[in-house]
């Protein structure tokens, strides 16, 4: 399986409302207590955050599952027309260097043994966490969290592709 198959373009759904996309978003579901959970809540009653971190009493995955259910049948959710490969740019304000920005792409991924050596694991991920994100997974049959990976570009080739695609408009901001 070459490169060019380990990565490939996905049908994603977004948020129909790209004009609040700052009041729909959270942080990865793991850095978020229950304060920032509900400062999250406070801002849309459909932030990601209902779905990524669900709580309540009984089955809260087939809450979550019943939830998305619905998000995508009133239009809150819609899908993409198209499979497709998304650029997407986050700046930040770091402690001591300043802004930067962060440049990448949201893709499907193929699952693969880490013995073939081409995806490693980055951190040493718990059983509970784990456990969580499977039940999440089985019971909505969708992929809620993106995970960061790292690969190497050197030729530049994706760099300047990217930078190519990044002076375009884009199709919505978090601001």
């Amino acid at each position: 399986m070459g490169v060019a198959q380990l990565v490939v373009p996905f049908t994603g759904e977004r948020f129909a409302r790209s004009d609040r996309l700052g009041d729909l978003i959270a942080p990865p579901y793991d850095v978020i207590d229950a304060k920032t959970r509900d400062e999250l809540l406070s801002r849309d009653p459909h932030n990601i955050v209902r779905l990524i971190l669900p709580e309540g009493d009984g089955d809260k995955y087939q809450h979550v599952a019943e939830l998305l259910h619905e998000w995508r049948k009133t239009g809150v959710l819609v899908s993409d027309e198209a499979a497709g490969v998304n650029v997407v740019q986050q700046t930040f304000t770091g402690r001591d260097r300043g802004s930067f920005t962060r440049t990448g792409l949201i893709a499907a991924i193929a699952v693969e043994p880490f013995s073939t050596g081409r995806v490693k694991p980055h951190e040493k991920t718990h059983e509970g966490p784990k456990e969580d994100r499977l039940a999440l997974l089985r019971a909505t049959q969708t992929v809620l969290d993106a995970l960061l990976m790292l690969t190497r570009d050197d030729s530049g080739a994706l760099r300047t592709e990217l930078a190519r695609v990044t002076r375009e408009p884009p199709l919505c901001t978090a601001a």
